[in-house]
Order: C-alpha cells, then sequence, then structure tokens
C-alpha cells in the first residue's frame, strides 16, 4: 500500500501552535515527547521534518529515534495494509529500423515500479551516486543486486567498483575496487547479512538501527566459460565487510553453470543468511556460514522451465513460473516448505495455478500473452498470491486469487524500440529506510 502524500494529521497541529504565543510553541516541546510525536508519523512525512530545523534532525537522525520508530509501527502495523513494494526494472533495448547512424546501437534504461510515493515516477534516478560527476571515466552505470531497501550498483571500465545505496535516503557507500573487470549484465550478484538471522526482526536489533552490521557481495562471474572444455568452475569474487577485502572462490561447473541463468535472474535472493540464483534446473546456494560453501538444490522436472523468477514471499523460498500448456499461459506459484541451512532441501507445494487467457483486466488494456516478449517478472514479497508481468511494451499485476490483470505501466520504452533484456530488482521497503552500512576504511556519503 503507497504511502499518502497528503498532509499527515500532525501537519495541522503544528500550523496551529505556529500560531500560538511563543510560550505554547512547539519549539517549547521536549525532545521526548517530540519523539513520541514523531514516532507516529509515516515515514516519509517524518523525513521531512528533518528538514524544518537542526533540533528535529538531530532528533530524527539518532539511533534511539530509529529503534523507536521502528518498535512502535511493528505493534500497530495494520497486518492487512502491508508495507510498499518497488520493482526496479533495468533494460536494454534498440531501434532496429532506424534510418540514422543509431540503428542497432543499444542503450539502457532504470525505472520503477512501486506503491511507494517516492519512486513513482517515469525515471528512476541514481545521480547521487559519485560516478555521474565522473562520467568520462566510468562507462555506465548498472543496478546489479537488491536486498529489501539497498541497491547494489556497479560501474564499470578496466575494472568494476560496487556501491550500496539507499534510493530512499540517497546515502551510499563505495566498496574497494575488484581486481578483476566483471561483465554486470552477465555477473551473478547477491548481498547478504553475514552473522544476523535474515529476517523482520532484524530492523528492530541496535546493531541495524546504527548501521553496523556484517555482510557479504558476492560476484559469480561467467567469464571464460565455454571457451576451454578443461574449465570446470566458475570464478566467486566475495566481499566481506568483516575483513573489508575481496577474496576470491569457486564455484563447480558441476553444480551450477552461470551461464544458463536468464538475465533477468542474475540478482541473489537472500533467504535464512543464505543467498540463491536459479537457472531453470537448480538453485545455486551460497552458505557464509559454513566456509563460503556453494551448493545445488536439484528442480523436481514440474519446475524445470526458463521463464522462471526466484524470490521470497511471506517467508518462503519461492518459484513463480510462467508456462505454456494446450490451454494457454500460465502463471504458477511453488512454494518451498521445510527448508533450512542443514542440507534439508525441503518440499516444493503449488500454491497458486491461474490460465491468463481465463483472467478479468481491470482496465481496458488485453495482453496477449502469446509473443516471445511476454515474461515473468517477480513475486510480491508480501502476497504470494500477486505476481508481476510484463507483455511487450507494458507492465502488468497479476493477481491470482481475483482472477485479475491490471495495467501499471505502460510505453517503458518508446514504441518503435525493442526491449533486448531485462533485469529484476525487487525493493522491500521496511516502516524506516534501512542504513547503508558503515565501513572501516570507507566513509559514508551523507544523505543529500
Amino acid at each position: 500500500m503507497a504511502e499518502s502524500t497528503t498532509a499527515p494529521p500532525f501537519a495541522s497541529t503544528v500550523l496551529q501552535l505556529s500560531s500560538c504565543p511563543s510560550n505554547c510553541s512547539i519549539n517549547n516541546l521536549t525532545d521526548s515527547l517530540l519523539n513520541e510525536i514523531f514516532c507516529r508519523l509515516p515515514c516519509a512525512s517524518a523525513f521531512q521534518c528533518k528538514c524544518v530545523c537542526k533540533r528535529w534532525q538531530s532528533l530524527i537522525s539518532h539511533p534511539y529515534f530509529t529503534r523507536c520508530f521502528i518498535d512502535h509501527h511493528c505493534r500497530t502495523s495494520d497486518h492487512h495494509h502491508p508495507l510498499p513494494f518497488t520493482l526496479v526494472l533495468r533494460f536494454n533495448y534498440f531501434h532496429d529500423n532506424s534510418p540514422d547512424d543509431s540503428k542497432g546501437v543499444i542503450h539502457q534504461k532504470i525505472l520503477a515500479v512501486s506503491e511507494n510515493n517516492a519512486f513513482q515516477s517515469n525515471s528512476f534516478f541514481l545521480n547521487f551516486l559519485p560516478c555521474f560527476r565522473s562520467s568520462s571515466y566510468w562507462s555506465q552505470l548498472s543496478v546489479v543486486a537488491s536486498w529489501k531497501d539497498l541497491l547494489i550498483v556497479g560501474c564499470s571500465r578496466l575494472q568494476t567498483v560496487y556501491f550500496i545505496c539507499n534510493p530512499l535516503t540517497r546515502q551510499w557507500l563505495e566498496l574497494p575496487l575488484v581486481s578483476k573487470y566483471l561483465n554486470d549484465s552477465n555477473t551473478l550478484v547477491g548481498f547478504v547479512l553475514d552473522g544476523c538471522a535474515d529476517a523482520q526482526e532484524e530492523y528492530c536489533s541496535v546493531n541495524v538501527a546504527t548501521a553496523q552490521f556484517e555482510y557479504k557481495l558476492v560476484c559469480i562471474s561467467d567469464t571464460g566459460i565455454g571457451l576451454t572444455t578443461r574449465q570446470s568452475s566458475a570464478s566467486a569474487w566475495i566481499f566481506s565487510s568483516v575483513i573489508g577485502e575481496w577474496s576470491k572462490s569457486e564455484v563447480p561447473l558441476s553444480l551450477f553453470n552461470p551461464r544458463s541463468v536468464e538475465t533477468g535472474g542474475t540478482n541473489g535472493v537472500a533467504f535464512k543468511r543464505m543467498l540463491h540464483w536459479i537457472n531453470g534446473k537448480a538453485i545455486l546456494v551460497y552458505d557464509p556460514d559454513s566456509n563460503n560453501q556453494f551448493r545445488s538444490i536439484v528442480l523436481p522436472t514440474s519446475l524445470r522451465t526458463t521463464n522462471a523468477r526466484l524470490g521470497v514471499s511471506q517467508e518462503h523460498l519461492c518459484v513463480t513460473q510462467l508456462k505454456p500448456e494446450v490451454h494457454g499461459y500460465f502463471v504458477m506459484v511453488w512454494k518451498l516448505q521445510d527448508y533450512n541451512n542443514n542440507n534439508n532441501t525441503g518440499t516444493w507445494c503449488l500454491e497458486f495455478k491461474a490460465c491468463l487467457r481465463e483472467m478479468v483486466t481491470v482496465d481496458s488494456f488485453r495482453p496477449c500473452w502469446a509473443s516471445s516478449e511476454s515474461e515473468l517478472l517477480a513475486l510480491h514479497p508480501y502476497d504470494g498470491g500477486v505476481a508481476y508481468l510484463r507483455d511487450g511494451n507494458e507492465v502488468y499485476v497479476c493477481n491470482l486469487q481475483t482472477r485479475t490483470l491490471k495495467m501499471v505501466r505502460n510505453e517503458i520504452v518508446d514504441r518503435h524500440y525493442t526491449i533486448r533484456r531485462n533485469s529484476v530488482f525487487p525493493l522491500a521497503h521496511p516502516c524506516w529506510p534501512t542504513p547503508v552500512p558503515s565501513a572501516r576504511s570507507n566513509s559514508i556519503s551523507p544523505a543529500n
């Protein structure tokens, strides 16, 4: 559910107090009382209040307020109205019939389909990152992974540098350079906490509220695979915040071949303190707690398909499929039950199955769902019965419980252009923005 853009109830109180005599001014309220007031505001309104004066900025920026805000909203949250969700899309497109020199030139665009009002615009801007200030050096910026409401952004030329950023607070952290060039479009990237349970309770912990938590960034490169028959493994580069350095590991190709991962599935899915990638036949699992070991989960035959997405919804690992059958295209959601990090691969259960041809459209648009341009994007993290799909130049929300389709984005590129490849990065917004983790040797940028 999107946050309201209307003035909060507190706004009228501020106006009334500001027009009162000085002895009843809001500035005379104690810090503890102001904290109680700010804790009851929506997140966006609380952030806006930081701009009123230095005192308010100091109060709202303090870790104590963050903990109070999270605790209040955890206790009073309405579970029937889930937190907002954003789907960041990164895609390449080209004009194959252009009469000028731009014919065949690949363009890149990043946009958001969001329930958060802060991101409901035609373009998704990341121009607060420092790579925009030196465009002559960096070739191109690419979103490469997401975790909760944080994005991992890569810039590559001769080497690759990664940034961890929060697009809402505009905070960022630059990681040390990787000693090797990594192709952002073909590299599997994932962000996972190190030594902290990957669950909703982490937002109520002191460590996360103060931006003091450990993590790992994993990059698996497919460079060189297929060029020689002797190669038996793929290279994995792992950054650990504990030591502040990159290390190298190997992923046996007998477990998982990164080359077979669809472009939209390069974002690692963090679940139960482990990272997961899917390639149509198996799921690659990275466990930072077992000496950085990789293992695989072989998918049953019914789940083996190319148009599938891996995700987490309602505290379960899920695979969502867009699969052609005799009567048309079906959307299917599979949930993994009894899965843990003790080599228990669990059991796959079919939660939803719905034929797109039989669905009712909320608006006048009717997708055909019969072309090669139709693809599955993601499963909603708070509602396992809602999936996002793309048909050509439009994005749809598919409700598998009510059997309805609703277009939420049209004309994502000019109609004369063709989308070549598409990558998807879900952002699940908590009640308070996740702080960018602090670094031992690099400093976090201040919010702009």
